[in-house]
């Protein structure tokens, strides 16, 4: 059981000992930081209660007794009849051209659970199961609904079906309303470890010592997007960094053409120089003075921001090496 969730060795433990002893909750919340496990492993409890032999249906989310409910733009559903089932079809186009449940969901910001979906899920709850004897209401990302799509979710919290159980995973827990809180069994999702990261990675095809440069980088969390194919390599990078090798940098950075490549190496050098200059913060050798060393910092994090805004990566690279190495007369004005 839950031998391909990473880590969380606790968390597991208890899931499975509701298996085998078949006392579950009826509802629970998974709560955490992104990118650490909880919408996987809540798929993986749901498929464990379905039976081995729909394994493939719920990972596919074609399995009649799993529903899976998510934040989303309007705009993005294809309506044909209900909420549920465009939800559903987008799910199964997505699992069909990537295989990965990692890589389904990205969130602007805007999207949300509207109240019009929490009805639906209501009325499919107090219906009979198709195949299982229960059934299973996952709801990620939690946090993402609205306060009166929360006050009607927590209506059927309040007097649950029998035969349905209800799992929401959250970024935020703060953000999740107290009552559909106090409602729901808690299992707080911690950080992973390098080890367990570089592990994972390996599973995936990775060779040791790329997952091991990998993992360094994620910070507790899976982002494989930070796993291109030109690998980085800390001490190099960090020379060209301390040096102003800015020639030699741009060439190891963007070895690849690929604009998606050139973002993602981009990300793994300002991952990088935070993570050195962290380092050399707690170890007191650092070329740099600590009020410099925290502006630095301070605008790697700004420039993460900028990346993920579509900035260009040329003048992100170039605005960081200025800064620390006090190039910039001129003042920086970011966008709002």
């Amino acid at each position: 059981m839950f031998e391909n969730i990473v880590g969380h060795k606790r968390i597991k433990e208890y899931l499975e000992r509701a298996l085998k002893e078949q006392r579950y909750g009826h509802a629970y919340l998974f709560a955490g930081s992104p990118c650490v496990g909880k919408f996987s492993t809540a798929l993986e409890f749901a498929c464990q209660i379905m039976g081995e032999k729909s394994r493939r249906d719920v990972y596919s989310f074609r399995h009649p007794d799993v529903i899976v409910l998510y934040p989303f733009l309007k705009k993005d559903i294809k309506l044909t009849d209900t909420y549920l089932n465009a939800l559903s079809a987008s799910l199964q186009e997505k699992t069909s051209k990537n295989g990965v449940v990692s890589d389904l969901f990205s969130f602007s910001g805007n999207e949300t659970i509207p109240i019009d979906v929490v009805r639906e899920v209501i009325s499919a709850a107090g219906l009979k199961t198709y195949m299982a004897l229960k059934r299973v209401v996952i709801v990620r990302n939690a946090e993402m609904m609205r306060k009166e799509s929360a006050n009607t979710f927590l209506k059927i919290l309040e007097e649950p079906p029998k035969s349905t159980m209800f799992i929401l995973t959250t970024d935020n827990i703060n953000g999740v309303i107290p009552t559909i809180v106090s409602r729901c069994q808690i299992l707080k999702f911690g950080f992973l470890t390098d080890e367990e990261i570089a592990d994972y990675l390996v599973f995936k095809g990775r060779k040791r010592d790329d997952a091991v440069k990998c993992a360094y980088l994620m910070d507790g969390s899976i982002n494989e997007s930070l796993c291109t194919e030109n690998v980085l390599s800390r001490d190099e990078v960090v020379k060209y960094f301390l040096n102003d090798d800015r020639e030699a940098l741009f060439r190891t950075l963007f070895k690849s053409h690929k604009k998606q490549d050139e973002k993602s190496s981009c990300m793994m050098f300002l991952k990088l120089i935070y993570k050195y200059l962290s380092d050399s913060m707690i170890s007191g050798n650092s070329k740099f003075s600590l009020e410099e060393t925290e502006k630095i910092m301070d605008e790697i994090l700004n420039a993460e921001r900028d990346l993920k805004l579509n900035f260009q990566t040329g003048y992100i690279l170039n605005f960081i090496m200025d800064i620390s190495h006090k190039k910039n007369e001129v003042k920086h004005v970011r966008q709002s």
